[in-house]
């Protein structure tokens, strides 16, 4: 898509969705960058929660007044250690994501948030603390996995 056509990019659903265009964005091949709203309409919250847009009023509210909120991002590479060699397309998707909500060891809150799915259309957000009580009375060294940090360059 021509991105020189349009002044912002509106995500409409959940933090997944919000995350997939909001990291779309940041590797787009063109390294045109245009601001990237959200409106909430899945079952976290969680980056409507972090920005204060708590409703679809708000969300609107705040692209009709062209109010801008600064997101942190983390860059995680899989299988490569140099971003500019990651390609484009889905073989770039598989080795290179980004995160907005949080930074956390291990896969274990993709497990808990993953086990949540069922309960979501009983519980909507309670769903996750059903879960993650779940995963609290597991030991969490079996969920934990091997990685490498590197901040700024420092292994």
């Amino acid at each position: 898509m021509d991105l020189s056509k349009y002044s912002a990019l509106v995500a409409v659903g959940g933090d997944g969705s919000a995350s997939e265009v909001f990291g779309g964005m940041l590797t787009n091949p063109s390294g045109l960058k245009l601001p990237c709203a959200y409106i909430p309409n899945g079952s976290g919250g969680m980056i409507g929660f972090d920005t204060g847009i708590y409703s679809v009023e708000d969300a609107l509210d705040t692209i009709v007044a062209r109010t801008a909120t600064k997101m942190g991002a983390v860059e995680c590479l899989a299988d490569t250690e140099d971003a500019s060699t990651v390609p484009g397309g889905l073989e770039g998707f598989k080795r290179r994501r980004f995160m907005f909500l949080g930074v956390n060891i291990g896969n274990m809150q993709a497990r808990w948030m993953g086990a949540s799915i069922p309960w979501k259309k009983y519980f909507g957000n309670g769903a996750y603390a059903f879960a993650f009580a779940k995963y609290l009375s597991c030991p969490v060294k079996k969920y934990l996995e091997k990685y490498e940090v590197q901040f700024d360059g420092v292994k």
